[in-house]
């Protein structure tokens, strides 16, 4: 069962780290050599206060892991976004790959929250990334990432 958890107050949702975080695993993403991003499209509406945790590890990209936390408001509008990447402090911190943006998908694919990771280089690398989501309430049973892609698109790819 990896690090879920299941406690008497979550029901059927996963419960991740512990009580009062009910979270949704979305997925492990790859992300090899030749592309320097990831972008995420998820399916998560207008008016849901998020967090997500995302973790894991690139070879030769080093760690990922921190928290992000935000209010997808309307259309393409995201309030109080807020992200913390937890990368080390060893001598490749400025290698490690982060979570750059929450962002919105444009009207032509239905607003979906969108999320982009950096890797910092395009080089050899193969590694993956977890990506977990949830807001106040638990998280919706429907959300799900709907399109990712690998690229090397420094905006918005969605």
């Amino acid at each position: 069962m990896g690090i879920f958890q299941k406690s008497i107050v979550d029901g059927d949702e996963y419960n991740v780290f512990g009580r009062g975080m009910a979270i949704m695993h979305l997925g492990e993403f790859t992300l090899r050599a030749d592309y320097r991003y990831l972008d995420l499209r998820t399916n998560i509406g207008n008016n849901n206060m998020l967090y997500a945790v995302y973790m894991g590890y690139l070879y030769n990209r080093g760690n990922c892991f921190g928290f992000w936390g935000g209010y997808p408001y309307e259309n393409t509008l995201i309030i109080n976004n807020y992200g913390s990447n937890m990368v080390s402090t060893t001598s490749n911190v400025s290698d490690q790959t982060i979570l750059t943006s929450a962002y919105r998908a444009t009207s032509a694919n239905s607003y979906g929250t969108c999320f982009k990771f950096d890797s910092k280089s395009n080089g050899y690398s193969e590694g993956k990334i977890n990506f977990y989501i949830g807001n106040h309430y638990g998280p919706g049973s429907s959300w799900a990432v709907v399109a990712y892609a690998q690229n090397n698109v420094s905006g918005n790819f969605y």
